[in-house]
């Protein structure tokens, strides 16, 4: 993979997490009764783009190479129209907290699932220390949205 493709990954990553923290800052607003829960997503998801950032400053300065076996720029971009859509029809149609909670328990889920941001061994140390962070904040995530969840609707 080459060097222009490396740093389109790079910041299709960091447009990924901004999408999702755009989300949940809508969610915020949507359902005040959870704002706070939204609000909290929704500034951890904007740590983790800032956190990427530096990914394509590293591929940039040829610091690092993206492996193209870990990070395949067709499904994030895949992922990204995904999101995109959401958002779409969020704005347009609204949803229920109910369908919120779902929605964002299938994003958080599906980014566990496909291991995006799982650090393997031999990972530059600065490249696994934001691996490490988001995976366990994702991880994180994705229980609390399940509590949340079960403890409205179960």
């Amino acid at each position: 993979m080459d060097k222009k493709e490396q740093i389109k990954i790079a910041e299709n990553l960091q447009k990924y997490e901004l999408g999702l923290s755009h989300l949940y800052n809508g969610f915020a607003k949507a359902f005040p009764e959870h704002k706070e829960f939204w609000t909290k997503l929704s500034v951890e998801e904007d740590t983790h783009a800032f956190m990427l950032r530096s990914f394509k400053e590293m591929v940039e300065n040829g610091d690092l190479e993206l492996p193209p076996r870990r990070f395949s720029l067709e499904a994030i971009d895949n992922n990204l129209r995904k999101l995109s859509s959401l958002q779409d029809l969020f704005l347009r149609s609204g949803i229920s907290l109910k369908e919120a909670l779902e929605w964002a328990l299938e994003i958080e889920s599906g980014i566990l699932e496909h291991q995006t941001f799982l650090s393997v061994e031999g990972d530059p140390p600065e490249m696994k220390r934001v691996l490490d962070v988001i995976s366990a904040d994702t991880r994180r995530h994705s229980q609390e949205l399940k509590n949340l969840y079960k403890g409205l609707y179960k």
